[in-house]
């Protein structure tokens, strides 16, 4: 992340967006239960992870970069973090009842690795359990957040057919102008 990423990032402007808005209308639908084994790709400085421990989950949090997993491992007590890829995740197959995506996949660079990332969440996933989580869409402002960064939009489209190539099904992907949520449950 550049600087002025990460310190929008930790903002609390940010944070208050994050926990009021857009995890509420992610992770509050009806069946979505949150007090189990949550994985959480790439919590970045926690804002996201902060919810869900407050929410009875029990968190583990995989991210790639070993500075981001120290200050998470330092600032947030109660997640368990390791240094790890998303698309090459060190746990047994239906580990976790929900594995989440916040703000993260744009991050992820190419076609490819980002299936390959869809893949390995479905597979860590307990049955009936979800992979959920909210991007954004692209367009030139986030361009321009992610001067420097590693920065590949989400195609909503392609992340409907990622849903369903993995294997999951009640799948659905919202998009607006400036957010895509979605969700898709392992049968």
């Amino acid at each position: 992340m550049n600087r002025w990423h990460r310190r929008f990032c930790t903002s609390d402007r940010w944070l208050e967006q994050v926990q009021e808005r857009l995890l509420p209308a992610t992770f509050g639908a009806p069946g979505l239960d949150l007090r189990g084994r949550l994985l959480e790709l790439g919590p970045g400085p926690g804002a996201t992870t902060q919810w869900f421990l407050r929410r009875g989950a029990r968190v583990t949090a995989v991210d790639i970069d070993a500075a981001a997993v120290e200050k998470l491992e330092q600032n947030v007590p109660g997640v368990t973090v390791q240094l790890a890829d998303a698309g090459e995740l060190p746990y047994a197959d239906g580990t976790f009842d929900v594995v989440a995506s916040c703000t993260m996949l744009h991050h992820v660079r190419g076609v490819r690795h980002k299936d390959r990332l869809v893949r390995e969440a479905a597979r860590v996933l307990a049955p009936d359990g979800w992979f959920c989580g909210f991007d954004t869409p692209g367009g030139i402002r986030m361009r321009l957040v992610h001067l420097g960064d590693d920065y590949d939009p989400v195609d909503p489209e392609w992340l409907h057919r990622a849903l369903h190539a993995a294997g999951l099904v009640d799948v659905s992907v919202h998009t607006s102008a400036r957010l895509i949520r979605f969700r898709g449950r392992r049968p």
